[in-house]
């Protein structure tokens, strides 16, 4: 799938870069990511959302993996155009996707919509409030992990916030979940972070 010269002339002024079919910035300490996706089985495109706090190691067993520059499938949290705003909705027709040549005029009108998406959530404050009910949806982590992810997101944002015992009540958490699965990699990572702050 091409990108149109339009969609990159669009993001530019909201601070987006471009990296083949994705757009990035990083803004209030999160990794924010666009994906124009195409479709599978014909000429039709989705748009993805992803967030990502920079730094947030990966919920991967066995291994520490930082991302320099997440990609839409190891964001933290994500979501479909469709699920963040139903402004698109009369591009769509009856395809399963959004027709390719209307990516342009399709991020015109549900831009706002989405920069406000990843606005609520792109921030600690936000992250530091939410249940488990309402971020789990947008994980994209693999149901059996979602309460370590929670709070493994929960520490780090708290971590992030300079709030320690709260960075360490949430970190308690997350090592309790999955005591079979070895995330001993990422647990010393966070627990050399929390141990660093005042």
């Amino acid at each position: 799938m091409k990108i149109s010269s339009e969609v990159k002339a669009l993001l530019a002024p909201c601070g987006y870069r471009k990296n083949g079919n994705s757009f990035w910035k990083i803004e209030n300490g999160f990794y924010k990511l666009l994906q124009f996706q195409g479709g599978a089985y014909g000429d039709y495109f989705f748009l993805n959302a992803g967030l990502h706090p920079v730094g947030l190691p990966l919920l991967y067993a066995g291994q520490l993996c930082i991302p320099e520059r997440p990609r839409i499938t190891q964001c933290a949290l994500r979501e479909r155009l469709e699920q963040i705003t139903d402004k698109a909705e009369p591009f769509r027709g009856a395809s399963v996707g959004l027709p390719q040549g209307t990516e342009a005029q399709v991020l015109t009108a549900v831009l706002p919509d989405v920069e406000r998406w990843l606005s609520t959530w792109g921030s600690c404050a936000a992250i530091l409030a939410a249940s488990l009910e309402e971020l789990s949806p947008l994980f994209s982590a693999v149901p059996l992990v979602w309460e370590r992810e929670f709070y493994l997101l929960k520490a780090y944002c708290a971590w992030m916030s300079g709030g320690r015992a709260q960075a360490d009540e949430y970190f308690c958490i997350c090592r309790q979940k999955n005591p079979d699965m070895d995330f001993s990699l990422v647990d010393r990572h966070m627990s050399d972070l929390i141990s660093r702050i005042p």
